[in-house]
């Protein structure tokens, strides 16, 4: 095996650049949110680096956001607690995916599965604060998790959509059980602000 072809993983080529690449966030946003069904290819070649970068900034960008809309007063439900849950659910969020994923027949790594989360969280993180907008950001979100999950683990569409549906609706409905038990309190995120039930 010559150096090159030891570089190669799943058509990645992971010898020739590892770097970060600033100037490609803007063009991986736009993909993200009017072209998601060509933009994994690009995501799939991109440096591990530049996407965790692309990741982070969308994500920062989103906590200044809420946190600059908590100081208006519009969102008095929001506390410290949402805003470490929600860099939290991210990690945890691709774990959990990614085991959906693997069920289905996904064969590709974690690392793949890091990258098509922080790419779809695009919409949601950029409209995600606003108040009555932030629905149409997780939806669109969603919609990119299924293309991502179709374009970068060739999953058909039924057993993709049907990774999405557990993956959520687990996700939704084990806090609204935990909360009806006795001796527990957990914080609700809407749309309107984090309530306490």
């Amino acid at each position: 095996m010559n150096g090159k072809t030891g570089a190669m993983k799943h058509g990645v080529d992971m010898g020739l650049d590892n770097g970060m690449h600033p100037e490609k966030y803007l063009p991986l946003m736009k993909g993200a949110l009017l072209r998601p069904a060509k933009i994994f290819g690009d995501v799939r070649e991109e440096t591990a680096r530049t996407i965790l970068g692309y990741g982070l900034g969308i994500i920062c960008l989103n906590l200044i956001l809420t946190f600059l809309l908590g100081t208006t007063g519009r969102t008095p439900g929001l506390q410290v607690p949402a805003v470490v849950a929600s860099l939290l659910a991210v990690p945890l969020g691709a774990l959990w995916l990614h085991l959906w994923i693997y069920a289905a027949g996904g064969r590709e790594g974690m690392g793949s599965t890091f990258r098509l989360v922080l790419v779809a969280l695009t919409p949601a993180a950029l409209l995600g604060w606003m108040p009555g907008v932030a629905l149409f950001g997780f939806l669109w979100s969603l919609v990119i998790l299924f293309v991502g999950l179709r374009e970068m683990y060739h999953i058909p569409a039924p057993r993709a959509a049907a990774v999405l549906l557990l993956t959520c609706g687990i996700s939704l409905v084990l806090p609204a059980v935990i909360a009806m038990l006795p001796g527990f309190t957990v914080f609700w995120p809407t749309i309107w602000q984090v309530t306490w039930v």
